[in-house]
């Protein structure tokens, strides 16, 4: 146990809990689900990502050995934010206008969600989330500007399958707004808006002069007939996407995972520049600062 205290007119004086930890978030339920029956389970029907690549192939893939290559590595510090080699290779295959160092790279995926809330969001700023959502899109923003002020923006039932509501959209952003929050394409409906929507969601964006963020993991896990479209970061000067390799590449063991980041006022504060944000770029023996991956060049042959 350790106990913190703060110093104020020399004299010091313990802190709670609330002062050291503002943001407590509530269970992961998803997470926890999968803790109890992922692994235990005779039979797996809800995998939402493709079949996992075992390491021989991937280093296969980089024309790299186990035994020369990674066994040769130093277990050294990386790169306080990231090697370029792997920023430029998600900027120039996965994003018509970004470069490299509007890449953030992360420890993990998930941890790009909790860095836009932080950097991002006050308490009592307006969020609109799109719904239904992933568990730590909803509980994230919700503890960092106040549940009360998260509108969620829900899909609707179409004759074919889900649809976007675009006219409920424009009822409710204003220039109160924050932050509008989306995920394309869509985990759980699969939902996957075309370019005319997106274009529509970042115009009222633009008008009312939010932040736009995107979660796009599932980016390029298309069916056969559905529309490829372009990253959000690209349409819109300040969106910020995530992306990584768990879901579409199906290579969830590597951790890797990043924000693209365009808006340089907004990239700074995501590296830590004024204080709000900070990315944990460096680890062991990554690029992408995850401790689970053993290469910091095996992220450029997936991309």
């Amino acid at each position: 146990v350790i106990q913190c205290y703060k110093l104020e007119n020399n004299t010091f004086s313990a802190m709670t809990t609330e002062a050291i930890f503002p943001h407590t978030l509530p269970p992961f339920e998803t997470e926890l689900y999968f803790l109890k029956y992922e692994f235990s389970a005779p039979h797996l029907l809800c995998c939402s990502d493709a079949e996992s690549l075992p390491l021989n192939d991937l280093l296969a893939y980089a024309g790299m050995s186990l035994e020369k290559d990674i066994g040769q590595m130093m277990l050294g510090y990386t790169e306080a934010d990231g090697g370029e080699e792997v920023k430029n290779a998600i900027a120039s295959n996965l994003y018509s206008t970004a470069v490299s160092n509007d890449v953030l790279l992360l420890g993990s995926p998930i941890e790009g969600i909790y860095l836009v809330g932080r950097v991002l969001l006050k308490p009592g700023d307006e969020v609109i989330l799109m719904c239904p959502a992933y568990d730590a899109l909803v509980t994230t923003f919700q503890e960092m500007t106040g549940k009360e002020n998260v509108k969620l923006w829900d899909l609707k039932a179409g004759q074919s399958g889900w649809e976007l509501d675009l006219p409920a959209l424009q009822r409710i952003i204003s220039r109160k707004t924050k932050l509008v929050v989306v995920n394309f394409p869509h985990n759980p409906t699969g939902v996957i808006a075309n370019a005319n929507q997106m274009r529509q969601i970042s115009d009222l964006c633009e008008q009312n002069g939010c932040y736009l963020f995107c979660d796009e993991m599932y980016r390029g896990h298309y069916n056969g007939h559905s529309e490829r479209v372009m990253s959000m970061v690209d349409m819109y000067s300040k969106a910020v996407v995530l992306g990584g390799l768990s879901k579409t590449y199906g290579m969830p063991g590597l951790r890797a995972g990043w924000l693209v980041v365009k808006d340089p006022v907004c990239c700074q504060s995501f590296k830590g520049g004024d204080g709000k944000g900070r990315c944990t770029f460096k680890g062991g023996l990554t690029d992408p600062s995850s401790p689970a991956q053993p290469s910091p060049h095996q992220p450029t042959p997936a991309l």
